[in-house]
């Protein structure tokens, strides 16, 4: 999984020098969060919400045990998210699994797919609106349907951002 991220994270940093040719749809968040929502009490369903309090805690606790450049530029990265969602299913009923996927893909029909990629046999869909100076990237939703996990990033991230927290991540 974490080599996916790191696949998924690297390809983000190419959106940057990405033309933009017509406006696509973002992620809907609120048919998003409606869909989170009916099946967070659903068995087998491990739902992680953090708002703009649990953020701003996240954020301040985070400064407080950043003490390298690494740290600091990941920061940078998690300043301009107001809302984080998390979405483990793994354990649930494999027709509860099927049926959440289904309702996802409808909900994410139309929206502008940012990347998909395969690693070890596991497919990872990226969606998110690249906004119009090439460089920032709205409400980015991950999907892994072979890891049953959906992760949501509600904000604007620069690229340029991302790109350098992976690059002194690398080092």
């Amino acid at each position: 999984m974490k080599k996916i991220l790191i696949l998924i994270l690297t390809t983000l940093i190419a959106f940057e020098a990405a033309p933009v040719n017509a406006p696509a749809r973002g992620v809907n968040k609120t048919k998003l969060s409606a869909l989170v929502r009916q099946y967070r009490s659903c068995d087998g369903f491990d739902v992680v919400s953090l708002g703009s309090l649990g953020m701003g805690l996240l954020r301040l606790a985070a400064k407080s045990s950043a003490d390298s450049a690494e740290d600091r530029q990941a920061l940078k990265v998690l300043d301009h998210l107001n809302r984080v969602v998390i979405v483990s299913y793994e354990d649930a009923d494999p027709e509860l699994k099927n049926k959440f996927n289904k309702s996802l893909d409808k909900v994410l029909a139309g929206q502008e797919t940012l990347m998909e990629a395969k690693s070890d046999g596991e497919t990872v869909r990226v969606f998110g609106q690249l906004a119009d100076d090439g460089d920032t990237l709205t409400d980015v939703v991950l999907h892994v349907p072979g890891s049953d996990a959906l992760i949501c990033l509600f904000g604007r991230m620069s690229s340029s951002q991302i790109g350098d927290a992976i690059a002194l991540n690398r080092r």
